[in-house]
């Protein structure tokens, strides 16, 4: 309203407008300002950011008021007395649609408490923006709007109807017939609807000449002002006296009194006559068997099993997504036109004893009526048709005749179902329900009956476009959405939300006829108990209602109780203390209670009782079978079209699927959320789990088992036959296989291209790595490793228990063995048949040459021979000085480069520089020097052996003879494979004779490359020399005949060495190579 004062007063003045009612104000407290122009404004508002209301009152008017009532920022009203009439003008501001319940039901209790304080004889005009659409039509409520509405109504629209017939009142703007444009209120974007309204009572509805929207005015810039004319009678003429009307109670609803179809004769009887008809009856019904399809008058037979039955089928179908055909036929004066001869002739048909016919022929003969009207009763006249109306053996008569009429021309239930005259027809197709509808109406008129066809009706429900309608006779049967059958009301749609408001609407109109004459309290709660409450609840145990239409019967229930006991909702009194006083439980409960007493009725019927058959009807269509087991609490549907058979089991929660074409069974599970399908054709079982994301496929033809997890990315398959464990990993590319019969697990590595095989029983772990060719054996027993590499064509094995590590060359044909326990390397090569040792701790470099049968042995101190120098064999031959020279030219060059403390040493074991340098000048003349001599050299080396060996055996204890230490040094592949398998490495160190002198007999560059802790690798190949019997190595004299027999048999003891070596080579490269093959192969 911020400024719009004026703009609204001069809007008023020029469109005439006396009184005006504004929303939304925004205007924060409640006063009365002028506007300008004349014009004065009465608003209330508790914040200036939302809300508020207001009216604006010409000036004219102003000492007109009496009284001003602000109830809250949505409601207010004021009292005005013009030339003695009172007129209460009312202004509210509904809550919009997506507000809170309880925030509109404030509303309206605070609209109710303004309504009940204004006295009944005054006039009352409401202007509100009530947020609703209160439809187009008017069906079923034409006593409190007309037509003439905007869009489809809402839950906000059907509130404001019901407060239309609960206050008595009726929505102006309805009743006048406009273009759209002088109808919508709200303008918005694209959106052009119907909110605001104006509501009278409808006693002075005649006052209202007009009411009309005004287009073009720009005050409010969403929302147009609804003006309404009005003409207050403030005056009566007197005019003559009349003749009181006659009140015509007794026809309401019956159609126009003076035609005399709407008339119905009734039989006057005495008690007596009525006790005899129950007792004939009685004997009738023991003889007599009525068809399922009628309903009324039968025993253990009512409305609600019609209702019901109808209901569900129209479920079915819409489920379905297919079309059903209902007809609803409606028979004129069914009563009155019985013929007596059809009467007499159905009865004997149905079995009744002839003495009893003759007993209700006596009844109907010499049967006359008279006519009572204002001037008095006409004479008697003789009725020879019809049945007695208002005797209680006429409903069953009735029901002898239909059944007998109907013989030939009804289906099975429950296509066609009957209470009484009220006949329904149900088809599949609409050809096939007008065949059935024209062969009823032939049948029954050719019996004497007739047809209605005012008020014969067709539905579709589920309905395409282009399907028509049903023609009687060539006349067109009138087609509806809804149709109100024994007193429920069915929609096309297989809805309940019109019967709800229909449930509403009986509640409201059978408490307004007892609110204003019963004044006890205890009174009040009988009546409501027992007239209001049931017929509120009749019907809703066959429909399955929403937890909107729930609360909107609940909300009706309490604004009855609340207005019955005199309170409102502004008294802040709970709900459960209302429901306690009044001693009414919660409508819900009830609803619920019925439904499942509803529920056991049907299951404790019979199997082709009409109630089962209607529920398992849609699937006789489709050649399904539904079997409900309420003991264990199950569903079974056959469908024979699918060969497929599903089971519901409420107790485990779990539903199952036979699918008899594929041999397949699944298994839905709501409590594991687990989905498992069992395939007889295939021997397979899959369980989908959605909790863990996984899927378990069982193979019986297999015997395997997989597990698919989509939250790790991994597979996993269990073998039962070959006892084998499969593990994909797709986070890591690696496959994982578990053997148990063989104890051994492989991994399978895709980003490193590795494989890795785990023996338990051997106690070794292999890996393959095709990136470097290598593969790898770790075995734990006797702590080796094994390492081959098929790019430098070596296979390296470190043993941490010897503490040796040999490396096996096929390119160049050596074999090298490391020992760290006697700091010795030795190379064994084919191509040259030598044997190289290499002595860290002697300081010696021994080679064997098979081939010249040559031992030749080099000492620290030994003199450097000349290269032309030849070694002369023991047969006395000259060969081998090439592979002799360049040790011993080696182990010189090394020597001079001792130092002072080397020379020290020898001149105390030998006396002098001279003789140290003559004991190690030249080997033939160091053996003819006698034994003295060489046993104290001897001696003198074995305990400087002995105290450097303790000194490296203590550094190793240290350093390399805890496993796990070993392990981690040697054991990895890739550091033995850089370390000690390294190809040029190798070919380095064993495959170059004189570089591997160099390397060997230099003592501190020996001991800086062998017993470096990165490049240890221990093993025990070694081929030790006999050994004399102080300790020293045994020196055998060239020429004699035991030293040619202890080389001889040193010779058989190399060659067999060789043999066994040969052998291994041979063996491993087979192995080697069927590891390549298996490799290659697991890698493609």
């Amino acid at each position: 309203m911020t400024g719009k004062g004026r703009e609204l007063a001069d809007m008023m003045e020029r469109r005439k407008v006396a009184i005006l009612c504004v929303q939304e104000t925004r205007w924060k407290g409640s006063k009365a300002i002028s506007i300008g122009a004349g014009f004065k404004l009465f608003y209330y508002a508790v914040d200036s950011k939302r809300n508020g209301v207001g009216v604006v009152l010409k000036e004219e008017f102003m000492r007109n008021v009496l009284e001003v009532k602000r109830v809250s920022d949505r409601v207010m009203s004021l009292k005005l007395e013009i030339e003695g009439v009172m007129l209460n003008v009312v202004s509210g501001y509904a809550p919009q649609v997506g507000c809170e319940l309880e925030e509109k039901e404030r509303f309206w209790s605070e609209l109710d408490e303004v309504m009940e304080s204004i006295p009944t004889g005054e006039r009352v005009v409401i202007g509100t923006d009530f947020n609703g659409h209160v439809d187009e039509g008017n069906r079923g409520d034409e006593e409190v709007m007309a037509k003439f509405g905007v869009k489809e109504r809402n839950l906000e629209g059907q509130m404001v109807v019901d407060f239309a017939k609960r206050m008595d009142m009726a929505v102006v703007n309805t009743y006048f017939q406009k273009r759209e444009e002088h109808r919508v209120t709200y303008k918005s974007g694209g959106r052009r609807t119907q909110v605001d309204y104006i509501l009278c009572r409808r006693g002075n509805l005649k006052e209202i000449s007009d009411c009309i929207v005004v287009v073009g005015e720009s005050v409010a810039r969403q929302h147009r002002m609804v003006v309404c004319r009005m003409t207050l009678m403030v005056c009566k003429t007197k005019r003559s006296k009349i003749e009181k009307k006659t009140k015509w109670w007794i026809f309401k609803n019956k159609g126009d009194v003076q035609s005399c179809s709407n008339y119905r004769g009734i039989k006057l009887m005495s008690h007596t006559m009525k006790l005899w008809e129950r007792v004939v009856e009685a004997r009738f019904r023991k003889v007599v068997e009525i068809c399922e399809q009628q309903y009324g008058f039968m025993p253990r037979k009512s409305t609600t099993d019609a209702i019901f039955s109808l209901r569900i089928l129209m479920e079915k179908y819409r489920d379905g997504q297919r079309e059903l055909h209902c007809v609803f036929v409606d028979l004129e004066k069914v009563y009155d036109r019985v013929p007596r001869e059809e009467l007499w002739y159905c009865m004997r048909k149905s079995g009744v004893a002839e003495k009893y016919v003759r007993v209700v022929q006596d009844v109907y003969e010499r049967s006359r009526t008279v006519v009572r009207c204002a001037v008095g009763q006409t004479e008697e006249f003789k009725v020879e048709v019809g049945l007695h109306q208002g005797s209680a053996l006429s409903p069953f008569l009735f029901a002898i005749v239909m059944d007998q009429l109907s013989e030939e021309v009804r289906q099975e239930s429950p296509w066609t179902m009957m209470f009484a005259d009220d006949i329904v027809i149900c088809s599949e197709s609409r050809e096939q329900v007008e065949e059935n509808l024209e062969r009823w109406r032939s049948e029954l008129e050719r019996r004497g009956m007739k047809v209605s066809r005012s008020k014969t009706e067709y539905m579709c429900v589920n309905e395409r476009e282009g399907s028509g309608t049903v023609r009687l006779q060539g006349e067109e049967v009138k087609k509806v959405q809804e149709f109100k059958y024994l007193g429920s009301t069915v929609q096309s749609n297989g809805e309940c939300g019109k019967e709800v408001k229909k449930r509403v609407q009986a509640d409201w109109n059978g408490w307004r006829k007892v609110s204003g004459v019963l004044y006890d309290m205890r009174i009040k709660k009988k009546v409501y108990r027992t007239v209001v409450r049931p017929a509120m609840l009749y019907g809703l145990e066959t429909v399955s209602l929403r937890k909107r239409q729930e609360s909107e019967l609940e909300v009706a229930e309490l604004k009855m109780l609340r207005f019955s006991l005199g309170v409102t909702r502004l008294d802040r009194i709970r709900n459960e203390y209302i429901r306690g006083t009044a001693h009414v439980g919660r409508l819900g409960d009830k609803v619920r209670e019925a439904r499942l007493r509803w529920f056991g009725h049907v299951q404790r019927r019979e199997i082709y009782n009409i109630n089962t058959i209607a529920i398992r009807v849609y699937n006789i269509t489709t050649y399904t079978t539904i079997v409900y087991n309420i003991t264990t609490y199950t569903t079974i549907f056959y469908n024979i079209n699918t060969s497929v058979i599903t089971v519901y089991n409420i107790t485990t929660y779990t539903t199952t699927v036979y699918n008899t074409t594929t041999n397949s069974t699944t298994v839905y599970n709501i409590n594991t959320s687990t989905i498992t399908v069992y395939n007889i054709t295939a021997y397979t079982t899959i369980v989908y789990n959605i909790i863990t994301n996984t899927t378990i496929f069982y193979n019986i033809n297999t015997s395997a088992i997989t597990v698919y997890n989509i939250t790790t990315y991994t597979t996993i398959v269990y073998n039962i036959t070959t006892y084998t464990t499969i593990f994909y990993n797709i986070n890591t590319s690696a496959i994982t296989v578990y053997n148990i019969t063989t104890y051994t697990t492989t991994v399978y590595n895709i980003t490193t291209y590795t494989t890795t095989v785990y023996n338990i029983t051997t106690y070794t772990t292999i890996v393959y790595k095709i990136t470097t060719n290598t593969t790898t054996v770790y075995n734990i027993k006797p702590f080796t490793t094994i390492v081959y590499n098929l790019t430098t064509n070596t296979i390296t094995v470190c043993n941490i228990t010897t503490y040796t590590t040999t490396v096996y060359n096929i390119t160049t044909y050596t074999t090298t063995v490391y020992n760290i326990t006697i700091y010795t390397t030795i190379v064994y090569n084919i191509n040259t048949s030598t044997i190289t040792v290499y002595n860290i701790t002697a300081y010696t470099t021994t080679v064997y040459n098979i081939h010249h049968n040559r031992l030749q042995r080099a000492a620290p101190d030994a003199p450097n021979p000349s290269p032309s120098q030849k070694v002369r064999s023991s047969d006395g031959s000259w060969g081998g000085a090439r592979n002799v020279e360049r040790p011993v030219g080696g182990a010189r060059s090394r020597a001079r480069h001792l130092g002072g403390e080397r020379e020290a040493k020898a001149r105390r074991v030998g006396g002098s520089e001279d003789q140290g340098e003559a004991s190690g000048g030249n080997e033939d003349q160091g053996k003819a020097r006698g034994g003295s001599e060489k046993q104290e050299r001897n001696k003198w080396g074995e305990q400087r052996t002995r105290r450097q060996g303790q000194r490296v055996r203590r550094d190793v204890h240290n350093r390399a003879e805890a496993p796990n230490d070993v392990h981690s040094r040697a054991a990895e592949p890739s550091d033995v494979h850089s370390r000690a398998a390294g190809p040029s490495d190798v070919h380095r160190r064993a495959a170059a004779p004189s570089d591997v002198h160099r390397r060997a007999l230099a003592p501190s560059d020996v001991h800086r490359r062998t017993t470096a802790p990165g490049r240890r690798c221990p093993s025990r190949w070694g081929l030790e020399l006999p050994k004399g019997r102080e300790g020293g190595s045994k020196v055998l004299p060239e020429h004699s005949s035991a030293g040619n027999r202890m080389r001889e048999r040193d010779l058989q003891s190399v060659c067999a060495w060789l043999l066994l070596l040969t052998l291994a080579l041979l063996s491993l490269w087979g192995r080697l190579a069927l590891a390549s093959s298996h490799r290659n192969h697991i890698a493609y």
